[in-house]
């Protein structure tokens, strides 16, 4: 609320937001459009064969490319129908994607490189794609390496991980709280400089917030505030 005003933040603009799937923290633009496109594999999962399954992917997407963002739920449905299309592909090559490779993990990432550097910079969520096609190849290039780099993590940042991976909701809900803030105070976030102090801040903050969750900060806090009450 004191980030966006109470013309945002009220019971009204709360449930409008909900059934219009308007994301007043930008980030969780991702739930919505995840939620929806893992119903419908769910749902074509049971009822549709493997062949049957890739051709409604490719679909899906093609659709998302082709049709013009003339309206809000026309961009939301492009999003939903693009990461549809994306976790159909994890199914179908969960094979591939599970493979332990070195010179496959090295080799993807330099296609990757390349491929990013002549398509731009892309985003879902404004529905950038420049080349659908060089799209499509990077997001399946780069989820191979990352779990291949995955697969090599052990030890300490193993654990690390996980327990960050415990808290990424709270993380992604609440992280640009301080961005907010932070890019008003230091100007640019495109920045390098401004860049690496956002990275340092969003840690404080979070570390914080994670540490307050755990300690039932807000538990103990809300049973004060009921003592007070009565």
């Amino acid at each position: 609320m004191v980030l966006m005003g109470t013309e945002v933040v009220n019971l009204i603009g709360i449930i409008y937001g909900i059934l219009t799937i308007h994301c007043h923290v930008g980030a969780d633009w991702f739930l919505p459009t995840l939620f929806f496109a893992e119903i419908m594999f769910y749902a074509s999962a049971k009822n549709f064969k493997e062949k049957i399954l890739f051709t409604i992917g490719i679909f899906c997407m093609i659709l998302a490319f082709a049709v013009p963002d003339f309206n809000y739920f026309v961009a939301v449905l492009g999003r939903i129908f693009i990461a549809y299309g994306y976790i159909t592909f994890g199914y179908l090559g969960k094979k591939f994607f599970s493979n332990k490779s070195k010179i496959g993990m090295v080799l993807s990432g330099a296609v990757l490189v390349v491929l990013s550097y002549f398509n731009g910079v892309v985003d879902l969520s404004a529905r950038i794609f420049h080349n659908p096609v060089l799209y499509c190849i990077t997001g399946i290039l780069g989820t191979y390496m990352v779990l291949n780099i995955a697969h090599g993590i052990t030890g300490f940042f193993k654990r690390v991980l996980i327990e960050i991976g415990k808290e990424s909701l709270l993380i992604m809900g609440t992280h640009q709280h301080i961005m907010l803030i932070a890019n008003c105070i230091i100007g640019s976030k495109y920045c390098l400089q401004a860049q690496a102090i956002l990275i340092v801040l969003v840690f404080i903050y979070e570390t914080l917030l994670i540490i307050l969750k755990r300690c039932n900060f807000w538990s103990a806090f809300a049973e004060y505030r009921n003592k007070i009450i009565r």
